[in-house]
């Protein structure tokens, strides 16, 4: 025992910091072009309907997890046929700020629904790039029990402007620190130069105001 204890001191031994792989959930393009009006209108959510007019929405797939395991998606319209554009993302925190919260009451792990004109292009971080930046009230949960899960408890409801935003992972393999409860796509590549644009080019029209709807795999059921 005393061996291999100092073998661990001495770095011959070492534990990965790397969570057990679990099997992601496969959300295809044609599941959800061929569903998405269908979910929103069983939960009367707003779907716009205007040409470029995105509807910016995730798919909470698992939870428990520190991976890119769920989905952002983007459907509208373009020259009067449904489009859809699907980004690998996480809808929960990484297992870094689950267990080192930014505040007291806990990690914010956003509540699923439709959050009308709650969101802008703005900047986000420290270096401020191009996002989407959470500007009106969205409630959270607060998880503040330090352990690896994502408890979704609604007694911890947090009602506010947390910044829960909406940025690119830089192409992470692992959430960990990318996420402290934001909406955040893995590729930062496909989030530049595509998503980021599908923005632009929807506010110069309908102006700087996006609606932001996160929903679960089990609405598409």
């Amino acid at each position: 025992m005393f061996k291999l204890l100092r073998k661990f001191k001495e770095g011959y031994i070492k534990f990965s910091m790397v969570p057990k792989k679990v099997k992601p959930v496969v959300i295809t393009k044609e599941l959800l072009l061929g569903n998405i009006q269908r979910v929103y209108k069983e939960k009367d959510y707003k779907f716009f309907e205007g040409d470029t007019s995105i509807n910016v929405f995730a798919v909470r797939c698992l939870t428990g997890t520190d991976m890119f395991d769920d989905y952002v998606g983007v459907a509208y319209y373009s020259s009067g046929e449904l489009e859809l554009d699907l980004y690998p993302a996480t809808t929960e925190p990484g297992r870094h700020w689950l267990l080192n919260p930014l505040r007291d009451s806990g990690c914010a792990i956003m509540k699923e629904g439709q959050y009308l004109g709650a969101y802008a292009i703005g900047g986000h971080g420290r270096r401020k790039y191009p996002a989407l930046r959470q500007v009106k009230p969205i409630p959270v949960y607060r998880d503040n029990n330090l352990d690896k899960n994502h408890d979704l408890d609604e007694s911890t409801i947090d009602i506010g402007i947390h910044y829960t935003n909406i940025h690119h992972g830089y192409g992470a393999t692992l959430v960990r620190k990318n996420s402290a409860g934001c909406i955040v796509i893995q590729s930062n590549q496909r989030f530049n130069d595509a998503f980021m644009p599908l923005a632009r080019k929807s506010a110069e029209i309908y102006g700087n105001s996006f609606t932001f709807t996160l929903l679960n795999i089990n609405d598409f059921k």
